[in-house]
């Protein structure tokens, strides 16, 4: 039997991306807020596949379950999605004046979410056979946080039995058409520092894409440090955002 794909953060990002990986594998979700753990009538604007039919069909098909806690997503899964918010401050809304000072996003939510995964791992009766549990971040951040905010959680890992790895995997969706944006994108964005972990999450996506085309192309994979791949993310979301 195929082994559930975590993934935590089931807000208006996280779950148009779990019922898009769920046409491949079984998801087994999670979410800090009990209502969203359950299958429900979606209330953002999603459109469906082609941007055209309806998100709620592929919702209510979906092959998504939903873990009662963190600790058993952590059991249950091998490779673990996180993407819960990085929001910004009120006043950098994107729609008055940017002040005249700067701010990062704010990662006090990715930073509890990695470190409940992570605390979870410490209790795992059983040795790891994957060898190592992946823990994929998906969320919106600026260069340099994964080694400052990140890395150092899942560091805490001690060496031998458990041991987790790292990969940054950012999403290029727009909201309104994320599930079709995810099952047809431009190409993949895989940062990290265990090239194991990386050849891992390379398979994954070749085994999920399975030649699918995107501009007649094959969907291409790009491997790089997670620094690059933050920075790679940062520069497109501006660079669309100058185009817009």
């Amino acid at each position: 039997m195929q082994k559930p794909v975590g993934f935590c953060g089931l807000g208006k990002l996280g779950l148009p991306l779990a019922v898009a990986l769920s046409k491949k594998h079984p998801i087994l979700g999670w979410d800090a807020k009990p209502e969203l753990r359950q299958k429900r009538i979606y209330e953002h604007r999603e459109l469906g596949l082609m941007g055209f039919d309806d998100f709620q069909q592929h919702l209510d098909a979906a092959d998504l379950t939903f873990a009662g806690s963190v600790k058993e997503l952590v059991e249950k899964s091998e490779i673990i999605f996180v993407a819960v918010q990085t929001p910004h401050g009120s006043e950098y809304e994107g729609v008055t004046r940017v002040p005249e000072t700067r701010a990062d996003f704010d990662y006090a939510y990715l930073r509890q979410a990695v470190k409940e995964i992570v605390e979870c791992m410490f209790g795992l009766e059983a040795p790891i056979t994957f060898p190592n549990k992946i823990i994929v971040v998906v969320s919106t951040v600026l260069p340099g946080t994964m080694r400052r905010e990140i890395l150092p959680i899942i560091n805490e890992l001690r060496e031998g039995i458990l041991k987790a790895s790292l990969v940054y995997n950012p999403a290029f969706p727009a909201m309104g058409t994320c599930m079709d944006d995810f099952l047809n994108p431009e190409f993949v964005l895989l940062g990290g520092n265990d090239e194991i972990a990386l050849a891992k999450m390379e398979v994954f996506y070749h085994d999920f894409y399975n030649s699918r085309r995107t501009y007649g192309k094959l969907v291409p994979i790009k491997k790089m440090s997670i620094e690059s791949a933050e920075l790679v993310k940062t520069s497109y979301n501006c660079w669309v955002s100058a185009k817009i």
